[in-house]
């Protein structure tokens, strides 16, 4: 299922689950090796890697930026791709924590990126935490208006939005006909998940009396 992320959710693992990071290999949530909290990240063999799938501005530039480490002589690496240039990564390689970070630009139709923390080489146990995503300039045009719940732009809020939001959660749709995936985030948790779905059911049910519900 689809999740879409405004920032880095779960950045320091505290919810002590990988969710909505995606693992590709050999990538899980540990409670040992952390740098704060409770919780860090573990790569373990070559070749693995924790992903996470962010919403972007267009011609935007950001700042990725996070923490590793990893047995003496190898390397772990921080990056980005799927932001409309060329991937870039950034090696870490401290046996304590070090922060490592990339920063690019966003392209003119680009609204979401891809951010990881990925062995390419080694064997053993690499570790991540305390991950971030910042603005570091931003495009000027005024954003416009936003009507939380509905998705289809017709400046209302019905059975159709809610068939909408259901197709985005199963993949079946990229994006929504308003043009801003904001308005599906019915919580104002910075997350459009199965729990949008839900409570925008109980609006649309009467069980609740306004949207966004905080």
């Amino acid at each position: 299922m689809r999740v879409w992320q405004r920032t880095i959710a779960n950045a320091g693992f505290e919810t002590g689950s990988l969710h909505p990071w995606y693992s590709w290999n050999d990538a899980e949530v540990v409670n040992n090796n952390q740098r704060s909290g409770n919780y860090a990240l573990r790569i373990g063999d070559a070749p693995s890697s924790a992903e996470q799938v962010v919403v972007v501005e267009p011609n935007t530039t950001y700042e990725f930026s996070g923490y590793g480490k990893v047995p003496e002589g190898q390397e772990v690496l921080i990056g980005v791709k799927d932001y409309g240039g060329s991937q870039i990564v950034h090696p870490i390689r401290g046996t304590d924590y070090t922060e490592g970070s990339v920063t690019f630009t966003t392209g003119e139709d680009n609204t979401s990126a891809t951010v990881f923390f990925y062995r390419d080489g080694g064997t053993g146990y690499a570790y991540g935490d305390d991950f971030s995503l910042r603005v570091k300039s931003a495009h000027t045009e005024p954003e416009p208006d936003i009507m939380i719940g509905d998705l289809n732009g017709d400046g209302i809020i019905d059975s159709s939005d809610y068939v909408l939001l259901s197709r985005y959660l199963l993949e079946i749709i990229d994006e929504f006909p308003v043009g801003n995936i904001e308005a599906a985030d019915i919580n104002g948790d910075g997350v459009i998940d199965s729990a949008d779905y839900v409570l925008l059911g109980r609006y649309l049910l009467e069980l609740v009396d306004e949207i966004p519900v905080f």
